[in-house]
């Protein structure tokens, strides 16, 4: 009983571990891509502004995405309310046909 509840356990364990590697190997070949992309985008703007104009572009852009994305960590998940389903009345047909009241389907649990 035990080996099944560890094997499972085991294979569940080397799945999260394989998509954690996979998951930093992206992550920081999006970083090295994106360093690249920073670096010729700071070349492009400072060929046609100067160092200075890049430098200051390159350094408030992160700033406000980063303070997007801190804004968005902060902002609650929306609260969800699950209400009971409304059963809808059967037709009178079906009702004579079953041989009850025509009050519904739970008409004998809420019935006082």
């Amino acid at each position: 009983m035990f080996g099944r509840i560890l094997a499972a356990l085991q294979l569940r364990l080397e799945d999260s571990v394989r998509r954690a590697i996979y998951a930093c190997v992206g992550a920081i070949l999006l970083l090295v891509g994106a360093g690249f992309l920073l670096a010729a985008g700071w070349s492009a703007i400072a060929d046609s502004y100067g160092a200075v104009a890049a430098s200051v572009v390159l350094g408030i852009v992160p700033i406000f995405v980063g303070a997007y994305f801190l804004a968005l960590a902060r902002r609650s998940k929306p609260k969800i309310i699950y209400r009971a389903p409304v059963m809808e009345p059967e037709t009178r047909g079906a009702d004579a046909k079953a041989g009850s009241s025509g009050k519904g389907p739970r008409a004998a649990a809420t019935t006082v």
